[in-house]
């Protein structure tokens, strides 16, 4: 089976990947061989963790933070990832964020925050990693949306 869905010699990036379903992705990529870059909003246990586990399948795995809720922040993810890992192969867009309240009560500045982290950061890491993947005729982009799995 391993031979069948071998992603050696892949790169991926999977936002939003210390914790929850997007460790799971990026661990499931690094079994599979590709070389793994995860991203949080900070350093900490988490990231040193699924570092650990996902350098264990014998792939290369690094952490870059960053904040997607601000302005420019997919678009500065994407170039450093460019910058650090050369190309990308296979982009997982599952950072997102949800005020767990009623749409009322959501204020102009936290729906702009979320439009921010679940639309706009993703949209700005495709304009860059996208290109280079067509370039090279080989290239996969998924995007999670299980944050408003519940009640949207």
């Amino acid at each position: 089976m391993k031979k069948l869905f071998s992603l050696k010699k892949r790169t991926a990036l999977v936002t939003g990947s210390t914790r929850g379903i997007g460790r799971a992705i990026l661990l499931g990529l690094a079994e599979a061989g590709a070389n793994v870059i995860s991203h949080g909003i900070n350093a900490g246990d988490n990231s040193h963790s699924v570092l650990a586990e996902a350098a264990a399948f014998g792939v290369e795995a690094r952490f870059l933070p960053g904040d997607l809720s601000l302005p420019g922040a997919g678009r500065e993810l994407a170039r450093r990832v460019l910058s650090e890992a050369g190309t990308v192969d296979i982009v997982i867009l599952n950072a997102s964020l949800q005020f767990r309240r009623p749409w009322t009560e959501i204020t102009s500045q936290e729906a702009t925050q979320q439009w921010q982290t679940n639309f706009q950061s993703s949209l700005e890491i495709m304009q860059v990693l996208v290109p280079g993947m067509c370039e090279r005729g080989w290239g996969r982009v998924l995007a999670i949306g299980s944050v408003q799995q519940v009640k949207p």
